[in-house]
């Protein structure tokens, strides 16, 4: 099972910094999780919101700063908000999986662009809440994983199914208290991977273990290890 840091290792350090990422390598993580919209000046920016507000000591929406600004932001602890490009090149080498939610519009082309360019192909997963944006990526470059991202489960199995052939997904992404046993097996019946997120209680990760979950997204790898 992958253990992989959500937003880097969210629980220790700024989320979405480098800090993070290297805190969650450091304790052990499989992989780590992120976040990416783009500025105004179109750089793949690693951030949770479209406001730089909560997270850091700036204002503003990320699409109406260019990255010099951005790049003058404090995201806490004097860590700086990276870009992709500086996250894949901190990672390059370490064995480490990527998995890169797109969520800012017109993200996807120059992130699959930036992945073949880093010849990282194989050492990411490609997820999103707009699943519009998983079908182009895998358009693109049909050996990218991609991970439909789930708050909520369909009532039917049928129609969860349907969800992965329909966006041309690998697997799913589902939030922790909504993943339901019989779910975790129609996916694997039909060679589908799960994640669970965000799973931080021990309680919890025992229990997703002993399901045979693929993977847990979590604020504390070193728990989950």
């Amino acid at each position: 099972m992958l253990i992989i840091g959500h937003r880097g290792a969210r629980g220790y350090a700024p989320e979405n910094t480098l800090r993070s990422f290297k805190k969650a390598v450091g304790l052990g993580a499989q992989g780590v999780e992120l976040d990416v919209h783009l500025s105004k000046d179109k750089k793949l920016i690693v951030i949770h919101d479209n406001d730089v507000s909560r997270t850091t000591r700036g204002k503003g929406l990320v699409s109406q700063i260019t990255l010099e600004e951005i790049k003058k932001i404090d995201a806490g602890s004097g860590e700086r908000i990276p870009t992709l490009e500086e996250v894949i090149d901190l990672l390059a080498g370490k064995n480490i999986l990527l998995n890169i939610e797109l969520k800012g519009l017109g993200t996807v082309v120059p992130a699959v662009k930036l992945i073949e360019q880093k010849r990282i192909t194989n050492q990411v997963v490609i997820s999103s809440f707009l699943y519009n944006k998983l079908r182009i990526a895998k358009n693109l470059n049909p050996k990218i994983k991609t991970g439909i991202l789930i708050r909520k489960l369909p009532r039917r199995l049928a129609d969860f199914l349907k969800l992965a052939k329909t966006h041309h997904a690998d697997g799913f992404h589902i939030r922790h208290n909504f993943l339901k046993k019989k779910y975790l097996a129609a996916a694997h019946q039909n060679n589908l991977y799960i994640w669970a997120w965000t799973v931080n209680s021990s309680r919890e990760i025992k229990k997703f273990k002993s399901w045979g979950v693929d993977g847990l997204i979590t604020n504390y790898p070193d728990r989950a290890l």
